[in-house]
């Protein structure tokens, strides 16, 4: 009888659960990931100035400036993101997109020349936009990486947001928020389910007392009328 009353219990609060749990993995997967990249390209861009912060070798560069616009499949606009990767410098040629670091910043642009002085590799650089070519020469050590030619357009805007302080309250602070919230709920609906459950097994432990209660009248009322049958004939034998 209590497994015939808890089996419905148990499959109304079944989609409550799911969702739950469904809305979790949703959030680990969306927000974790963004946490963890954009912790790890804050702390490796204060460790390690001198180079722009990777991830297995892949690093994101934001672009500020127009100077690679144009038509070319590998061109891109400023807003964007684009994507390096590290190579070995002295495998790059002409035609290649490179980024390197000049005073501190990056800079994205094509490799127009190849030159070489006192045994001394340098490259010779110019943004597709520009009408001439960069006023300092760009050597192997300032190189940063080679343009992978993936870009994300006006994805740029949204990792400088992200790297500000209400972009880091939102996308930091935001999803812990919201699984402090997601932990709460899910506590809140196990509470009521198990107080649900206690309700229901005080209320079958109520109903079968009650039962137990009503056999034992019956019992003591057929008892009763028994003991009246077999004292009848002996009434009937004293009065003769």
């Amino acid at each position: 009888m209590g497994e015939g009353v808890r089996e419905p219990q148990k499959k109304q609060n079944g989609p409550l659960r799911a969702v739950f749990n469904v809305l979790g993995v949703v959030l680990c997967v969306l927000f974790i990931p963004i946490i963890i990249l954009n912790v790890v390209m804050i702390v490796r861009s204060y460790t390690d100035p001198d180079h722009i912060p990777s991830v297995f070798g892949f690093s994101p560069v934001v672009v500020l400036s127009g100077s690679m616009s144009g038509d070319n499949p590998d061109s891109f606009d400023a807003g964007d993101m684009i994507f390096i990767q590290k190579t070995d410098p002295y495998t790059l040629k002409v035609n290649d997109v490179i980024c390197y670091l000049e005073e501190e910043s990056a800079v994205t642009h094509r490799i127009i020349e190849v030159q070489e002085e006192n045994g001394l590799l340098m490259y010779i650089t110019q943004g597709d936009a520009n009408n001439a070519e960069d006023a300092k020469p760009v050597y192997p050590n300032q190189v940063q990486g080679k343009y992978t030619g993936v870009s994300i357009a006006g994805a740029g805007n949204f990792a400088m947001f992200l790297q500000s302080m209400p972009g880091m309250l939102i996308f930091i602070g935001g999803p812990i928020l919201l699984f402090v919230l997601w932990d709460v709920l899910r506590r809140v609906a196990a509470g009521k389910q198990e107080r649900r459950e206690k309700q229901m097994i005080q209320a079958e432990s109520t109903s079968k007392q009650q039962e137990m209660e009503a056999m034992e009248k019956e019992l003591e009322r057929l008892r009763a009328q028994v003991n009246a049958r077999e004292a009848s004939p002996e009434d009937q034998d004293s009065s003769l």
